[in-house]
């Protein structure tokens, strides 16, 4: 009852956040093209066409390492941020707004559960995140169709300026482990965040997540969720960078911990004393 009933209503108040999805790959993909068309009238030559799979790194690749103790100037990876942060508000605004108005009230004390209330509400932000990422990578696709640019799914050494390139020769595999981990790692932090709501407010709950995620740029460390989902501080990508393995491991460890923490907090919560 409670899955459907979030599978109707709540995309339908968030179907926004999917076409900004949609305009910011757009929009980092126009802007790398012409940066690319730019440097070659310049007189630049790539060692190589690009293909799809390097707007795809490109777009989702955030940012290197940054050494605090550098001359080099801070930037937030921008493209990356909006990204997740488009993401935290399609995923964070719904699930609780349900609890403060009369029908959404009233569904919670008709399915007569709190447990399956809350793992619909999660299980529906993992759907969310799905068809996000989705969204996404079909619209970097389309994209490189309109811009006749070669599709290829092999991520191909590119030394280049600040292009990613990855520091040994990649497989299927490899390819399919990138394009899956920033999902698991998405999956993490909407789980996170939806702790963070429950036990203060949706508004503090994306607060939360945009200092998190900012933080992460600045601080290359496991303990930030959002080192993860940068490819470029990938082991891939990255000399001493983050194993795919252990990034699997440790986000998997922060779901399950979410979740069981979200079901006990919202089981004890008083509901109308939130309301």
């Amino acid at each position: 009852m409670y899955f459907k009933y979030d599978l109707k209503i709540g995309f339908r108040k968030n179907i926004m956040c999917l076409l900004a999805a949609a305009a910011i790959v757009v929009t980092a993909g126009i802007s790398f093209y012409f940066q690319i068309l730019d440097e070659k009238s310049a007189g630049l030559e790539l060692p190589r066409n690009l293909n799809s799979m390097d707007y795809f790194l490109h777009i989702f690749e955030g940012m290197r390492p940054f050494d605090q103790f550098s001359d080099d100037k801070f930037q937030l990876p921008i493209t990356w941020f909006l990204f997740n942060m488009i993401l935290f508000y399609f995923t964070g605004k719904y699930p609780y707004s349900e609890i403060y108005n009369n029908h959404g009230a009233n569904v919670l004390m008709k399915g007569g559960s709190r447990k399956k209330w809350f793992l619909s509400k999660w299980a529906w932000s993992i759907v969310c995140v799905l068809l996000y990422y989705f969204v996404a990578y079909i619209v970097v696709a389309i994209f490189c169709l309109a811009a006749k640019i070669p599709i290829s799914f092999a991520i191909e050494p590119l030394e280049y300026q600040n292009l990613l390139s990855p520091v040994f020769k990649c497989t299927r595999i490899d390819t399919i482990k990138v394009m899956v981990l920033p999902i698991i790692s998405s999956i993490a932090a909407v789980s996170v965040q939806l702790v963070i709501s429950l036990v203060t407010s949706p508004f503090m709950g994306f607060m939360f997540m945009a200092v998190l995620y900012i933080s992460s740029a600045y601080y290359f460390s496991p303990f930030l969720i959002g080192n993860f989902s940068m490819l470029a501080r990938n082991s891939i990508f990255c000399i001493n960078g983050i194993e795919i393995i252990h990034a699997v491991i440790i986000l998997t460890v922060i779901i399950i911990l979410s979740l069981a923490a979200g079901i006990w907090i919202f089981l004890r919560q008083d509901i109308m004393e939130r309301k």
